[in-house]
Order: C-alpha cells, then sequence, then structure tokens
C-alpha cells in the first residue's frame, strides 16, 4: 500500500509522504479541501492512527539481526524463527554457533543485495573456511568480521565490495590491520 498521507490523533500533526521520484505533487499541504490527486484521480484521504504509522515505519527499517545456529538450525529456518519477514531488510547479520556451507550460500543468494555487514566472530565454520565465491554475489557487503577458527579463506570468498576484514584476536592463520586481511601463516 503506497501511503500518501498520515495524520495522526492529534492533527497539529499531519506528516505527507514523497513518491516515488522523491516529489511530493500528489497534494499541496495548503489545500483546505480533502481531496488527493494520485495518477491524476482524487481519491480520499487516509488518516492512520499512530500504531498504524509506526507498523508502516517499523516494516521498512533495515534490521540488525543475530542468530543463533546449530547443527539442527540452519539460518533459513533461523530466521523464520526469528518471524523475521522480509530478509531484504537485513543490513548487518552476527552469526553465532555452527554455520556450514549451505548457511553461506543462503546469504550469497538471499541477502546479496542488501546485506552490508556480516558479523561471523563467534561462529565457527564448518571446515574452518571460507570458500570460494562464498559470498561474491553479496554486492553491498563492505564488513566481514570473522572468528579466531577460520584457518583458510579462499583468495575469491568476498565479492569486490568489501573494504573492511576484522579477525578475531588468537587466529593462528589470519590477522587484520587498518580493516585488511593479513595472512600471517600459509
Amino acid at each position: 500500500m503506497r501511503i500518501i498521507q498520515h495524520q495522526l490523533s492529534n492533527p497539529a500533526f499531519d506528516i505527507d509522504t514523497l513518491d516515488d521520484d522523491g516529489y511530493d505533487d500528489d497534494f499541496d499541504d495548503d489545500a483546505q479541501d480533502n481531496a488527493v490527486f494520485e495518477n491524476g484521480e482524487e481519491k480520499e484521504k487516509r488518516y492512520y492512527t499512530f500504531e498504524e504509522l509506526k507498523e508502516s515505519l517499523r516494516r521498512k527499517m533495515p534490521l540488525d539481526t543475530k542468530l543463533k545456529l546449530t547443527p539442527e538450525l540452519r539460518l533459513e529456518q533461523a530466521l523464520i524463527e526469528a518471524k523475521v519477514e522480509d530478509i531484504a531488510r537485513i543490513r548487518k547479520l552476527t552469526v553465532v554457533g555452527t554455520m556450514t556451507a549451505s548457511d553461506m550460500e543462503y546469504i550469497n543468494s538471499n541477502m546479496n543485495e542488501t546485506l552490508q555487514e556480516l558479523n561471523i566472530s563467534d561462529a565457527s565454520l564448518e571446515g574452518n573456511f571460507i570458500a570460494s565465491g562464498a559470498l561474491k554475489n553479496c554486492d553491498k557487503l563492505t564488513c566481514v568480521s570473522i572468528s579466531a577458527t577460520v584457518t583458510k579463506i579462499a583468495d575469491d570468498a568476498f565479492g569486490g565490495s568489501v573494504t573492511t576484514v576484522t579477525v578475531q584476536p588468537g587466529n593462528p592463520v589470519y590477522k587484520s590491520e587498518n580493516g585488511k586481511l593479513i595472512e600471517v601463516k600459509t
């Protein structure tokens, strides 16, 4: 539903939204009548309660999500159990517990256009490695935090947009300096 105008319980608060093009050309705030025009047709104004407005905004806000995985509970099911309705809203994902290659594939295929930060610093990865192309499709992913137990990261594991990698202290193979991944032991 495209919201044209909100009016809270108090008429002094009248908030209108912008069109998809960034302009508010559906109605004139100074107009004295109740007419609202959308695509050249006159529409009746819709007044929203504060709760409706709050719920509408909540559904549009980006999520910072933390999930605990177990050998029996995979990422996709954990998102369902956490009642994440729209994974496209997830900007930051923190995973603790055991991650498998299929969890990485799920992220690469389903969060590839929106995920900006992945924190797996408290996760144990299957085989202790991040495979070739594991996150290559995640175009918006800029920050990755990895655990001290990761001992192999394929050269092409991350897409070209990752600019910051953080490694937990105690990792025997990798460290990070100024956000860059450095292999200290081959």
